[in-house]
């Protein structure tokens, strides 16, 4: 029981959960916001992709 209050009134480490929450929040909000443009990007990409291919099949 004492080990228990100990831990409760222990405010050592408090900080860093702190930031370790406030990263998992941000990390949260920039998956939630790039998602929606996953599909465009990857569209983008196979498209430069298409192109340096047909680029270097000209010999």
């Amino acid at each position: 029981m004492k080990t228990l209050k100990r831990c409760i009134h222990d405010k050592t480490g408090a900080t860093a959960l702190e930031y370790g929450l406030i990263a998992g929040i941000m990390a949260l909000a920039v998956v939630s916001a790039f998602t929606p443009l996953t599909g465009t990007l990857g569209s983008s990409i196979e498209a430069v992709g298409d192109r340096l291919v047909s680029s270097g099949s000209h010999d």
